[in-house]
């Protein structure tokens, strides 16, 4: 089966999008408007993030919608993360292949964000390449993983903390242990139940393809997300053909598409991933084109 997880602080057109996906409530004449076998393996209802968590509970909406996304996809399903915000480090005419970055947070647009930058973290809900390399080994590094570092780090404010009742700012290695441990136990929910893939809908990932092998590995499944800026619209609204600069309402009465932005122009017309089945189905995420699929 296939589970959208949506959350709640997203654009209400992500939040509509995903109702649509999985055809519920308001939506359910989606499965009239888009007949097919696609209706039989989605789990006709939607995931909600249901807010934000804070301090060292921070990750906990998100983990535990992922849980229940994950019961309910089941053996050889596919969890769809449908809002956040994902990126890759531009580099010369393309983009690092170890430079990834998804953002759990849909309020946070900034893509920049990196784990080693306090200035960035902010709410501290994602994954970077630092968070992808926590337990590879650093040669010459003591210790020799980013993990034991900031274990290392945050026992030793605990125990400054009962000496003097002083704790040194440790809120860096706190925030990336906590992003890893999030990212462990969802992995572990995914795989305990035999989900086969988690995908992400958000821009450009994708591209990072040595950081998304990465996610996959840790996680023990399948890890998908897009080479290229993704955007979700309404399309209610198409250009007058008396004066293409101008929109009009069209018959559609206005749903949510999911497409690659570069098909988004001009307002109006269907090409490429800009068709009405994109208010069902995102582009495809097994285009090698378009999409990467890291493996466990």
């Amino acid at each position: 089966m296939k589970a959208a997880v949506v959350h709640s602080a997203s654009a209400l057109v992500e939040l509509d999008w995903a109702n649509q996906f999985a055809g519920t409530g308001a939506e359910a004449a989606q499965e009239t408007a888009f007949p097919g076998p696609h209706w039989a393996v989605r789990v006709r209802r939607v995931f909600t993030i249901p807010g934000f968590g804070t301090g060292a509970n921070r990750w906990d909406p998100i983990v535990n919608t992922i849980k229940a996304a994950a019961t309910a996809a089941g053996q050889g399903g596919v969890v769809i993360v449908v809002s956040g915000h994902g990126g890759a480090v531009p580099t010369g005419s393309g983009f690092d292949l170890d430079g990834g970055m998804i953002n759990w947070d849909p309020t946070e647009t900034d893509v920049g964000k990196v784990w080693t930058d306090p200035a960035t973290v902010k709410k501290g809900l994602f994954w970077d390449d630092t968070i992808a390399r926590y337990l590879e080994t650093r040669q010459f590094a003591n210790p020799p993983t980013r993990k034991a570092e900031d274990e290392a780090a945050i026992k030793k404010a605990d125990e400054e903390f009962a000496k003097t009742k002083k704790r040194p700012d440790v809120s860096l290695p706190e925030g990336r242990l906590l992003a890893f441990k999030a990212l462990d136990e969802m992995g572990k929910a995914l795989k305990g139940a035999g989900v086969a893939r988690l995908s992400f809908t958000n821009c450009t990932s994708g591209a990072a393809t040595r950081f998304m092998d990465r996610l996959a590995k840790l996680m023990g499944v399948q890890v998908a997300c897009f080479k290229e800026t993704t955007v979700v619209f309404n399309d209610g609204f198409d250009a007058d053909p008396k004066d293409p600069s101008k929109r009009r309402p069209n018959s559609l009465k206005g749903k949510s598409r999911m497409i690659l932005e570069r098909d988004k122009a001009p307002v109006g017309e269907n090409k490429g991933t800009n068709i009405p089945p994109a208010r069902i189905f995102s582009p495809d995420l097994d285009n090698s084109s378009i999409a990467f699929v890291g493996t466990p």
